[in-house]
């Protein structure tokens, strides 16, 4: 997988989506049609359409994009960037890729990983 890292001044919706793009290369859902296109585009969507206007909306609609990265793909994996990091693994995170995004990249992060069946436990 290359390593896409987000450039400054880059769309963070354009660019979570084009990284989801090629992190779901070739995956399709049982009626056939891209993973991408048939459930990550809708929850995007529904997050355009559910999240008020705010300084972090953008990265709430990235997050669509990238639920389900951290637990889907087994090259790439995501943490809570408000809690201490954790140690040094091999596995690439999108806390890395978003370093540039700034406040806007951990919010993104931050949202992606309560998504995770992880994150809602942790609520619970």
């Amino acid at each position: 997988m290359n390593k896409i890292r987000f450039q400054k001044g880059n769309d963070i919706v354009a660019y979570a989506s084009g990284l989801a793009h090629q992190l779901f290369k070739g995956v399709t859902r049982a009626n056939g049609l891209p993973y991408t296109q048939e459930h990550l585009a809708e929850v995007a969507a529904l997050a355009e359409k559910v999240l008020l206007p705010s300084r972090y909306k953008e990265s709430g609609v990235a997050s669509g994009w990238l639920h389900d990265a951290g637990e889907d793909i087994s090259d790439i994996d995501v943490f809570n960037p408000y809690e201490a990091k954790p140690k040094k693994s091999e596995t690439l995170t999108l806390n890395e890729l978003l370093e540039e995004a700034g406040e806007e990249g951990k919010y993104l992060c931050y949202m992606v990983n309560l998504l995770t069946h992880r994150g809602w436990n942790a609520l619970l």
